[in-house]
Protein backbone atom coordinates (compact mmCIF):
# COMPACT_ATOMS: atom_id res chain seq x y z
CA UNK A 1 0.00 0.00 0.00
CA UNK A 2 2.88 2.38 0.68
CA UNK A 3 3.83 2.66 -2.99
CA UNK A 4 0.26 3.71 -3.74
CA UNK A 5 0.14 6.68 -1.38
CA UNK A 6 0.71 9.19 -4.17
CA UNK A 7 -2.88 8.61 -5.21
CA UNK A 8 -4.67 7.09 -2.23
CA UNK A 9 -2.85 8.56 0.79
CA UNK A 10 -3.74 5.57 2.98
CA UNK A 11 -7.34 5.83 1.82
CA UNK A 12 -10.05 3.25 2.26
CA UNK A 13 -12.97 1.98 0.24
CA UNK A 14 -16.27 3.37 1.41
CA UNK A 15 -19.07 1.23 2.77
CA UNK A 16 -21.93 0.28 0.47
CA UNK A 17 -25.36 -0.19 2.03
CA UNK A 18 -29.07 0.06 1.24
CA UNK A 19 -31.20 3.12 1.96
CA UNK A 20 -34.93 3.81 1.99
CA UNK A 21 -37.27 6.60 0.84
CA UNK A 22 -35.30 7.48 -2.31
CA UNK A 23 -36.76 10.93 -3.02
CA UNK A 24 -36.04 12.38 0.39
CA UNK A 25 -32.97 14.44 -0.39
CA UNK A 26 -34.99 16.76 -2.60
CA UNK A 27 -36.81 17.98 0.53
CA UNK A 28 -34.56 17.11 3.48
CA UNK A 29 -31.44 18.70 4.88
CA UNK A 30 -28.74 17.10 6.99
CA UNK A 31 -28.55 17.27 10.78
CA UNK A 32 -25.46 16.65 12.90
CA UNK A 33 -26.34 13.84 15.32
CA UNK A 34 -22.99 14.18 17.10
CA UNK A 35 -19.58 15.69 16.45
CA UNK A 36 -17.83 13.31 18.86
CA UNK A 37 -19.07 9.82 18.07
CA UNK A 38 -15.91 7.89 18.93
CA UNK A 39 -12.75 8.31 21.00
CA UNK A 40 -10.90 9.90 18.07
CA UNK A 41 -11.60 10.97 14.48
CA UNK A 42 -12.16 7.92 12.31
CA UNK A 43 -11.68 7.21 8.63
CA UNK A 44 -10.95 4.27 6.35
CA UNK A 45 -13.65 2.24 8.12
CA UNK A 46 -16.49 0.03 6.95
CA UNK A 47 -20.09 0.10 8.14
CA UNK A 48 -23.16 -2.08 7.92
CA UNK A 49 -26.76 -1.94 9.12
CA UNK A 50 -27.49 -5.16 10.99
CA UNK A 51 -29.99 -6.24 13.63
CA UNK A 52 -31.59 -2.80 13.78
CA UNK A 53 -28.26 -1.18 14.73
CA UNK A 54 -25.51 0.80 13.04
CA UNK A 55 -22.16 -1.00 13.07
CA UNK A 56 -18.77 0.59 12.37
CA UNK A 57 -16.02 -1.94 11.70
CA UNK A 58 -12.27 -1.37 11.97
CA UNK A 59 -10.79 1.79 10.39
CA UNK A 60 -7.98 4.19 11.08
CA UNK A 61 -7.40 6.67 13.92
CA UNK A 62 -4.69 9.09 12.82
CA UNK A 63 -2.30 6.79 10.98
CA UNK A 64 -3.04 3.72 13.10
CA UNK A 65 -5.30 0.87 11.91
CA UNK A 66 -7.75 -0.28 14.60
CA UNK A 67 -9.73 -3.52 15.06
CA UNK A 68 -12.67 -2.30 17.08
CA UNK A 69 -16.34 -3.07 16.47
CA UNK A 70 -18.67 -0.22 17.45
CA UNK A 71 -22.45 -0.04 17.37
CA UNK A 72 -25.23 2.47 17.98
CA UNK A 73 -29.00 2.47 17.91
CA UNK A 74 -29.30 6.20 17.21
CA UNK A 75 -25.95 7.41 15.82
CA UNK A 76 -25.39 9.53 18.93
CA UNK A 77 -24.35 7.10 21.65
CA UNK A 78 -21.80 4.48 20.59
CA UNK A 79 -20.55 1.32 22.28
CA UNK A 80 -17.72 -1.10 21.65
CA UNK A 81 -18.17 -4.86 21.73
CA UNK A 82 -15.71 -7.28 23.30
CA UNK A 83 -13.43 -9.10 23.38
CA UNK A 84 -10.63 -6.55 23.47
CA UNK A 85 -9.08 -6.73 21.01
CA UNK A 86 -11.14 -8.84 18.60
CA UNK A 87 -9.47 -12.02 17.31
CA UNK A 88 -8.63 -10.54 13.92
CA UNK A 89 -5.82 -8.11 13.10
CA UNK A 90 -6.34 -4.38 13.31
CA UNK A 91 -6.98 -3.02 9.83
CA UNK A 92 -8.20 -0.17 7.72
CA UNK A 93 -9.62 -0.21 4.19
CA UNK A 94 -11.54 -3.48 4.61
CA UNK A 95 -14.70 -4.43 2.78
CA UNK A 96 -17.77 -5.39 4.79
CA UNK A 97 -21.14 -6.87 3.93
CA UNK A 98 -24.22 -8.38 5.55
CA UNK A 99 -24.78 -11.91 4.26
CA UNK A 100 -26.33 -15.15 5.49
CA UNK A 101 -27.69 -13.60 8.68
CA UNK A 102 -24.35 -12.19 9.78
CA UNK A 103 -21.73 -9.49 9.31
CA UNK A 104 -18.58 -10.13 7.29
CA UNK A 105 -15.16 -8.41 7.20
CA UNK A 106 -12.96 -9.10 4.19
CA UNK A 107 -9.30 -8.15 3.78
CA UNK A 108 -7.87 -4.69 4.38
CA UNK A 109 -4.50 -3.21 5.35
CA UNK A 110 -2.90 -3.89 8.75
CA UNK A 111 -0.35 -1.06 8.68
CA UNK A 112 2.44 -3.08 7.07
CA UNK A 113 0.70 -5.17 4.41
CA UNK A 114 -2.56 -6.25 2.83
CA UNK A 115 -4.79 -9.04 4.13
CA UNK A 116 -6.86 -11.76 2.46
CA UNK A 117 -8.70 -13.18 5.45
CA UNK A 118 -12.49 -13.47 5.84
CA UNK A 119 -14.27 -13.15 9.20
CA UNK A 120 -17.94 -13.41 10.08
CA UNK A 121 -20.11 -12.78 13.13
CA UNK A 122 -23.75 -13.41 13.96
CA UNK A 123 -23.80 -10.91 16.81
CA UNK A 124 -20.77 -8.58 16.69
CA UNK A 125 -19.30 -10.25 19.79
CA UNK A 126 -18.00 -13.55 18.48
CA UNK A 127 -16.01 -13.56 15.22
CA UNK A 128 -15.10 -16.68 13.25
CA UNK A 129 -12.28 -16.85 10.71
CA UNK A 130 -13.74 -18.48 7.61
CA UNK A 131 -10.39 -18.45 5.85
CA UNK A 132 -7.00 -16.79 6.36
CA UNK A 133 -6.20 -17.11 2.65
CA UNK A 134 -9.12 -16.40 0.36
CA UNK A 135 -8.83 -17.19 -3.34
CA UNK A 136 -8.35 -13.53 -4.19
CA UNK A 137 -5.02 -11.80 -3.54
CA UNK A 138 -4.41 -9.84 -0.34
CA UNK A 139 -5.86 -6.39 -0.92
CA UNK A 140 -7.48 -3.26 0.40
CA UNK A 141 -9.66 -0.50 -1.06
CA UNK A 142 -11.84 -3.16 -2.68
CA UNK A 143 -15.64 -3.43 -2.66
CA UNK A 144 -17.94 -6.21 -1.49
CA UNK A 145 -21.65 -6.80 -2.09
CA UNK A 146 -24.16 -9.59 -1.49
CA UNK A 147 -25.89 -10.70 -4.69
CA UNK A 148 -27.75 -13.85 -5.79
CA UNK A 149 -26.90 -15.80 -2.64
CA UNK A 150 -23.17 -15.08 -2.78
CA UNK A 151 -20.60 -12.62 -1.44
CA UNK A 152 -18.77 -10.73 -4.19
CA UNK A 153 -15.31 -9.12 -3.90
CA UNK A 154 -14.61 -6.55 -6.58
CA UNK A 155 -11.40 -4.80 -7.60
CA UNK A 156 -9.07 -3.16 -5.10
CA UNK A 157 -5.33 -2.78 -4.63
CA UNK A 158 -2.82 -5.58 -3.99
CA UNK A 159 0.34 -3.76 -5.10
CA UNK A 160 -1.42 -2.75 -8.27
CA UNK A 161 -5.01 -1.95 -9.12
CA UNK A 162 -7.27 -4.87 -9.95
CA UNK A 163 -10.38 -5.45 -12.03
CA UNK A 164 -11.02 -9.04 -11.02
CA UNK A 165 -14.29 -10.27 -9.52
CA UNK A 166 -14.63 -13.15 -7.06
CA UNK A 167 -17.61 -14.77 -5.34
CA UNK A 168 -18.35 -17.27 -2.59
CA UNK A 169 -21.44 -18.91 -1.13
CA UNK A 170 -19.79 -19.58 2.24
CA UNK A 171 -16.83 -17.22 2.59
CA UNK A 172 -14.42 -20.15 2.42
CA UNK A 173 -14.48 -21.38 -1.17
CA UNK A 174 -13.98 -18.61 -3.73
CA UNK A 175 -14.52 -18.70 -7.49
CA UNK A 176 -13.15 -16.14 -9.94
CA UNK A 177 -15.99 -14.79 -12.08
CA UNK A 178 -13.46 -12.89 -14.19
CA UNK A 179 -9.76 -12.07 -13.79
CA UNK A 180 -10.20 -8.91 -15.88
CA UNK A 181 -13.59 -7.23 -16.14
CA UNK A 182 -14.38 -4.84 -18.98
CA UNK A 183 -13.90 -1.83 -16.69
CA UNK A 184 -10.37 -0.52 -16.08
CA UNK A 185 -8.42 -1.78 -13.04
CA UNK A 186 -9.20 0.36 -10.01
CA UNK A 187 -9.39 0.71 -6.25
CA UNK A 188 -11.31 3.01 -3.88
CA UNK A 189 -14.37 2.25 -6.02
CA UNK A 190 -18.01 2.06 -5.00
CA UNK A 191 -20.20 -0.95 -5.70
CA UNK A 192 -23.82 -1.72 -4.93
CA UNK A 193 -26.59 -4.15 -5.84
CA UNK A 194 -29.53 -2.52 -7.60
CA UNK A 195 -32.31 -3.78 -9.88
CA UNK A 196 -30.98 -7.34 -9.78
CA UNK A 197 -27.50 -6.29 -10.87
CA UNK A 198 -24.08 -5.53 -9.43
CA UNK A 199 -22.96 -1.98 -10.16
CA UNK A 200 -19.45 -0.49 -10.13
CA UNK A 201 -19.22 3.30 -9.94
CA UNK A 202 -16.07 5.38 -10.21
CA UNK A 203 -12.82 4.76 -8.35
CA UNK A 204 -9.23 5.38 -9.38
CA UNK A 205 -5.96 3.87 -10.45
CA UNK A 206 -2.54 5.18 -9.46
CA UNK A 207 -2.88 8.19 -11.73
CA UNK A 208 -6.47 9.34 -12.21
CA UNK A 209 -10.05 8.98 -11.07
CA UNK A 210 -13.06 7.62 -12.97
CA UNK A 211 -16.72 8.56 -13.33
CA UNK A 212 -17.88 5.61 -15.40
CA UNK A 213 -20.70 3.28 -14.35
CA UNK A 214 -20.84 -0.45 -15.12
CA UNK A 215 -23.27 -3.27 -14.31
CA UNK A 216 -23.36 -7.05 -14.39
CA UNK A 217 -25.91 -9.72 -13.56
CA UNK A 218 -23.37 -12.53 -13.10
CA UNK A 219 -20.12 -10.76 -12.21
CA UNK A 220 -18.45 -12.13 -15.34
CA UNK A 221 -19.83 -10.04 -18.20
CA UNK A 222 -20.09 -6.28 -17.70
CA UNK A 223 -22.04 -3.60 -19.55
CA UNK A 224 -21.16 0.09 -19.47
CA UNK A 225 -24.12 2.24 -18.42
CA UNK A 226 -22.16 5.44 -19.07
CA UNK A 227 -18.48 6.23 -19.70
CA UNK A 228 -18.86 9.64 -18.05
CA UNK A 229 -21.57 10.25 -15.48
CA UNK A 230 -22.76 13.78 -14.69
CA UNK A 231 -20.90 13.69 -11.37
CA UNK A 232 -17.20 14.43 -11.59
CA UNK A 233 -14.66 11.61 -11.55
CA UNK A 234 -13.85 10.57 -8.00
CA UNK A 235 -12.68 7.92 -5.60
CA UNK A 236 -13.24 7.19 -1.89
CA UNK A 237 -16.91 8.07 -2.35
CA UNK A 238 -20.01 6.29 -1.03
CA UNK A 239 -22.89 4.69 -2.87
CA UNK A 240 -26.31 3.47 -1.74
CA UNK A 241 -29.39 2.05 -3.42
CA UNK A 242 -33.11 1.81 -2.81
CA UNK A 243 -35.74 -0.09 -4.77
CA UNK A 244 -35.84 2.59 -7.45
CA UNK A 245 -32.74 4.78 -7.18
CA UNK A 246 -28.98 4.73 -6.74
CA UNK A 247 -27.14 7.46 -4.85
CA UNK A 248 -23.57 8.81 -4.97
CA UNK A 249 -22.20 10.89 -2.08
CA UNK A 250 -18.94 12.81 -1.59
CA UNK A 251 -15.44 11.50 -2.19
CA UNK A 252 -12.32 13.04 -3.70
CA UNK A 253 -11.94 14.35 -7.24
CA UNK A 254 -9.02 14.04 -9.63
CA UNK A 255 -7.48 17.25 -8.29
CA UNK A 256 -7.46 15.88 -4.73
CA UNK A 257 -10.30 18.19 -3.71
CA UNK A 258 -12.84 16.74 -1.29
CA UNK A 259 -16.54 16.67 -2.15
CA UNK A 260 -19.86 16.85 -0.32
CA UNK A 261 -22.31 16.56 -3.20
CA UNK A 262 -25.23 14.12 -3.49
CA UNK A 263 -26.48 12.61 -6.78
CA UNK A 264 -29.18 10.10 -7.73
CA UNK A 265 -30.13 7.96 -10.73
CA UNK A 266 -32.83 5.46 -11.64
CA UNK A 267 -30.85 3.73 -14.39
CA UNK A 268 -27.15 4.42 -13.78
CA UNK A 269 -26.95 6.51 -16.96
CA UNK A 270 -28.82 9.76 -16.23
CA UNK A 271 -27.84 11.40 -12.92
CA UNK A 272 -29.46 14.32 -11.05
CA UNK A 273 -27.61 16.51 -8.55
CA UNK A 274 -29.67 16.85 -5.37
CA UNK A 275 -27.12 19.16 -3.74
CA UNK A 276 -23.60 20.18 -4.61
CA UNK A 277 -22.86 21.15 -1.01
CA UNK A 278 -24.44 19.14 1.78
CA UNK A 279 -24.29 20.40 5.37
CA UNK A 280 -21.52 17.94 6.29
CA UNK A 281 -18.06 19.12 5.34
CA UNK A 282 -16.36 17.74 2.21
CA UNK A 283 -14.81 14.33 2.84
CA UNK A 284 -13.67 10.99 1.50
CA UNK A 285 -13.01 7.56 3.05
CA UNK A 286 -16.22 7.83 5.06
CA UNK A 287 -19.11 5.42 5.53
CA UNK A 288 -22.75 5.85 4.69
CA UNK A 289 -25.59 3.65 5.83
CA UNK A 290 -29.28 3.68 6.57
CA UNK A 291 -31.19 2.38 9.53
CA UNK A 292 -34.93 2.68 9.75
CA UNK A 293 -35.61 5.62 7.45
CA UNK A 294 -32.57 7.74 8.23
CA UNK A 295 -29.54 7.99 5.97
CA UNK A 296 -26.29 8.55 7.85
CA UNK A 297 -22.81 9.82 6.97
CA UNK A 298 -20.17 8.67 9.46
CA UNK A 299 -16.67 10.07 9.95
CA UNK A 300 -14.19 10.33 7.12
CA UNK A 301 -11.11 12.13 5.99
CA UNK A 302 -11.02 15.54 4.35
CA UNK A 303 -9.62 19.00 5.00
CA UNK A 304 -10.06 18.00 8.64
CA UNK A 305 -10.41 14.63 10.34
CA UNK A 306 -14.00 13.86 11.25
CA UNK A 307 -15.53 12.26 14.31
CA UNK A 308 -19.10 13.12 13.43
CA UNK A 309 -22.36 11.50 12.38
CA UNK A 310 -24.82 13.29 10.12
CA UNK A 311 -28.36 12.19 9.35
CA UNK A 312 -30.99 13.01 6.78
CA UNK A 313 -34.42 11.94 7.96
CA UNK A 314 -36.45 10.55 5.10
CA UNK A 315 -39.77 10.20 6.86
CA UNK A 316 -41.07 9.13 10.24
CA UNK A 317 -39.57 5.95 11.62
CA UNK A 318 -42.29 3.33 11.87
CA UNK A 319 -43.58 2.08 15.20
CA UNK A 320 -42.41 -1.39 14.21
CA UNK A 321 -38.85 -0.14 13.94
CA UNK A 322 -38.97 1.85 17.17
CA UNK A 323 -40.42 -1.08 19.09
CA UNK A 324 -38.14 -3.32 21.07
CA UNK A 325 -40.37 -6.24 20.21
CA UNK A 326 -37.98 -9.12 19.44
CA UNK A 327 -37.52 -10.89 16.16
CA UNK A 328 -36.17 -14.41 15.91
CA UNK A 329 -33.31 -13.13 13.74
CA UNK A 330 -32.19 -10.83 16.58
CA UNK A 331 -31.57 -13.69 19.05
CA UNK A 332 -29.18 -16.50 18.28
CA UNK A 333 -27.68 -19.48 20.08
CA UNK A 334 -25.43 -22.44 19.39
CA UNK A 335 -27.36 -25.69 18.97
CA UNK A 336 -27.13 -28.61 19.42
CA UNK A 337 -25.07 -28.56 22.62
CA UNK A 338 -24.21 -30.83 25.55
CA UNK A 339 -23.28 -28.85 28.64
CA UNK A 340 -24.54 -25.33 27.99
CA UNK A 341 -25.00 -22.73 25.31
CA UNK A 342 -24.37 -19.01 24.81
CA UNK A 343 -27.25 -16.82 23.68
CA UNK A 344 -26.73 -13.51 21.91
CA UNK A 345 -29.36 -10.85 21.31
CA UNK A 346 -29.76 -7.38 19.89
CA UNK A 347 -32.20 -4.82 21.30
CA UNK A 348 -33.01 -1.73 19.28
CA UNK A 349 -34.37 0.52 22.05
CA UNK A 350 -34.37 0.42 25.84
CA UNK A 351 -37.07 -1.73 27.43
CA UNK A 352 -37.87 -4.69 29.62
CA UNK A 353 -36.94 -8.08 28.19
CA UNK A 354 -37.75 -11.53 29.59
CA UNK A 355 -35.74 -14.52 28.34
CA UNK A 356 -36.73 -18.06 29.31
CA UNK A 357 -36.11 -21.68 28.38
CA UNK A 358 -39.22 -23.87 27.99
CA UNK A 359 -39.71 -27.59 27.44
CA UNK A 360 -41.79 -29.21 24.70
CA UNK A 361 -44.95 -28.82 26.84
CA UNK A 362 -44.33 -25.07 27.07
CA UNK A 363 -43.43 -25.21 30.77
CA UNK A 364 -40.77 -22.79 31.97
CA UNK A 365 -37.52 -24.58 32.78
CA UNK A 366 -35.16 -21.67 33.40
CA UNK A 367 -35.39 -17.90 33.64
CA UNK A 368 -32.27 -16.39 32.05
CA UNK A 369 -33.10 -12.70 32.31
CA UNK A 370 -35.96 -10.39 33.25
CA UNK A 371 -34.65 -6.83 33.25
CA UNK A 372 -34.58 -3.52 31.43
CA UNK A 373 -31.97 -3.76 28.69
CA UNK A 374 -30.37 -0.82 26.92
CA UNK A 375 -30.01 -0.77 23.12
CA UNK A 376 -27.16 -2.95 21.98
CA UNK A 377 -25.77 -6.45 22.02
CA UNK A 378 -26.40 -8.76 24.97
CA UNK A 379 -24.95 -12.11 25.94
CA UNK A 380 -26.66 -14.72 28.14
CA UNK A 381 -25.80 -18.29 29.02
CA UNK A 382 -27.89 -21.36 29.79
CA UNK A 383 -25.99 -24.00 31.73
CA UNK A 384 -28.47 -26.73 30.86
CA UNK A 385 -29.94 -26.62 34.38
CA UNK A 386 -33.37 -25.59 35.61
CA UNK A 387 -34.11 -22.80 38.10
CA UNK A 388 -33.49 -25.21 41.00
CA UNK A 389 -30.03 -26.10 39.72
CA UNK A 390 -30.99 -29.55 38.49
CA UNK A 391 -29.58 -30.87 35.24
CA UNK A 392 -32.31 -30.75 32.57
CA UNK A 393 -32.78 -33.97 30.60
CA UNK A 394 -31.54 -34.16 26.99
CA UNK A 395 -34.11 -33.16 24.43
CA UNK A 396 -35.71 -30.28 22.56
CA UNK A 397 -36.23 -26.93 24.27
CA UNK A 398 -37.43 -23.51 23.20
CA UNK A 399 -35.72 -20.19 23.81
CA UNK A 400 -38.44 -17.57 24.29
CA UNK A 401 -37.75 -13.82 24.28
CA UNK A 402 -40.58 -11.50 25.32
CA UNK A 403 -40.55 -7.71 25.02
CA UNK A 404 -42.98 -4.90 24.37
CA UNK A 405 -45.95 -7.25 24.17
CA UNK A 406 -44.38 -9.48 21.54
CA UNK A 407 -42.31 -12.63 21.61
CA UNK A 408 -39.80 -14.55 19.52
CA UNK A 409 -38.65 -18.14 19.87
CA UNK A 410 -35.86 -20.44 18.72
CA UNK A 411 -35.47 -24.21 18.92
CA UNK A 412 -32.65 -25.68 21.04
CA UNK A 413 -31.42 -29.26 21.18
CA UNK A 414 -29.49 -30.54 24.21
CA UNK A 415 -27.60 -33.78 23.58
CA UNK A 416 -26.79 -36.53 26.07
Amino acid sequence: MACYQSRFKLAAACAVLVMTAPNAFAQETWTCATDSAWYAPLSHHAAVAFGGLMWVLCGQEGSTPIPYVRYSSDGIVWHETGPYPPPYEARCSPAAVVFGGGMWILGGWNGTGNLRDVWSSLNGLEWVCKTANAGWTARDMHAAVAHNGRIWVIGGYDGECRNDVWSSANGIDWACATPAAEWAPRAALAAVTFAGRIWVLGGSDQYSTFNDVWWSEDGAEWTEATPSAAWCSRDLHACAASDSLMWILGGRDNGDSFLNDVWRSSDGTAWTCITDSAEWNPRAAFATLSIGQTLCVLGGWGYASNNDVWTSTVGAVSDAHRSLGPRAADWRTTTPFRYGTHIFGVTRTAGRVRVTIRDVQGREVALLDDATLQPGVHQLEWSGRDDLGRRAPPGVYTLVVEADGRSASARLVMLR
